[in-house]
């Protein structure tokens, strides 16, 4: 069996005494109708097409051997599954597969290592052998060249959706759009194109299976438009990926000019400090979303500002304030009428009516349960003694439940 990428195994097989051939030579190679049959993970082999490969099992070494006294020549399948077997039955691979000449055999530490060249499309008719390796009676399966107007069209858009693949992808040689523009026959370009795409070998199979041209040159052009929207989101992501990575480079860039300019003009590392503390506790503080962005957009203004600015004072007392806010901390309810009047009384001269609404309040939610946190707004106009308040409430209510604002 045969792999691009399997692991080597030490093998003592002795291939310098074969000749290599050239793709030129390979092509003339009779299609002899006895076969032996090598399964191939992981990839498709077309007609007309040179591909590498590692041989490792011993059997299948064996079959290297024997083509190599033969004809050189060895039908290509692709295994049904990934796993590799000791044997392989006629189930275990598709029946339509690639007749290939072998133009090079070298023995590495990799394994026996092979250059491939595809002649012609095969189909399995039968079995005649399983082991040491599968042997099988084939049919050559051509291709209708025939050119017609509306297959031309469809090679010139085959070749225009492939160009721009080529041209968008970061991984295909900028090579293959010339050389699919210089293919006359629509087969052979069909398979060129689909060979150089990385799509599952599924669809590559299908493609190797579709025998009518014009069928084949639709489906083609189904996997070529599914690659071009693939590779076209891929520049999209490496583009916008290139723009973050400016974008953070110029902010870092900046941030080195204004910390230069700071140490110029004579300034301490304090502010730095300072601005790294309010960084921390709005990290740590359990703040809402919304919060939590309007406290860093906040702290970005401030780190702008000079600390000797009015509007610097504004802002980290906003900040002050945001943090000290108790998000999402919980005190158990003190619904006690008679206490909370007693408490009234004794700390409050006057102020009837507001007692009297207090009151009336915490009854309510006493009597309806309503699982609400308690909100005391104090409306008049200014210097009236609102403030007269502040002195009973860290020694009554807990201090979590208090927000000044």
């Amino acid at each position: 069996m045969a792999n691009n990428n399997m692991k080597t195994d030490d093998l003592k097989k002795d291939f310098s005494a074969y000749q290599e051939l050239s793709p030129a030579e390979a092509a003339d190679f009779e299609f002899p109708e006895l076969q032996p049959i090598l399964p191939l993970f992981d990839v498709v082999l077309f007609p007309k097409m040179v591909l590498p490969l590692i041989v490792m099992q011993k059997d299948s070494v064996q079959l290297v051997k024997d083509a190599m006294d033969s004809n050189r020549v060895v039908g290509f399948a692709v295994a049904k599954q990934q796993e590799i077997q000791e044997t392989y039955g006629s189930t275990d691979v598709y029946q339509v597969g690639t007749s290939a000449v072998i133009l090079k055999v070298a023995q590495t530490n990799e394994g026996t290592q092979l250059l491939v060249q595809g002649n012609h499309r095969l189909k399995v008719s039968k079995y005649v052998q399983y082991k040491p390796y599968m042997k099988a009676e084939v049919v050559r399966i051509d291709d209708d060249n025939t050119t017609s107007l509306e297959i031309k069209g469809m090679m010139s858009g085959l070749v225009t959706v492939f160009s721009r693949v080529v041209e968008l992808s970061p991984i295909l040689p900028k090579e293959f759009a010339a050389m699919s523009q210089s293919i006359a026959e629509p087969g052979i370009l069909v398979d060129m194109i689909i060979s150089t795409l990385s799509c599952p070998v599924e669809e590559k199979q299908k493609i190797l299976e579709t025998f009518d041209i014009q069928q084949r040159m639709q489906e083609a052009m189904r996997i070529i438009n599914e690659q071009l929207e693939i590779v076209k989101l891929g520049d999209k992501i490496q583009k916008k990926a290139k723009v973050e990575i400016d974008k953070t480079q110029r902010d870092y860039f900046l941030r080195q000019q204004i910390k230069n300019i700071q140490q110029e003009l004579g300034e301490t590392e304090k502010e730095n400090v300072e601005m790294e503390e309010y960084r921390t506790k709005i990290k740590e503080t359990n703040m809402t979303t919304e919060a939590k962005k309007e406290a860093e957009r906040e702290l970005h203004r401030l780190e702008r500002m000079h600390p000797s600015s009015s509007e610097y004072t504004v802002s980290s007392t906003y900040l002050d304030w945001l943090i000290s806010l108790p998000w999402f901390k919980y005190s158990k309810d003190n619904l006690n009428v008679n206490k909370a009047k007693q408490i009234l009384n004794q700390d409050h001269y006057g102020l009837d009516k507001a007692k009297k609404r207090i009151v009336e309040y915490l009854a309510v939610r006493k009597l309806k349960k309503i699982p609400k946190v308690l909100f005391c707004a104090l409306s008049a106009p200014q210097a009236q003694g609102k403030h007269h308040w502040d002195a009973p409430l860290p020694e009554h209510w807990d201090e979590n439940s208090i927000a000044y604002l």
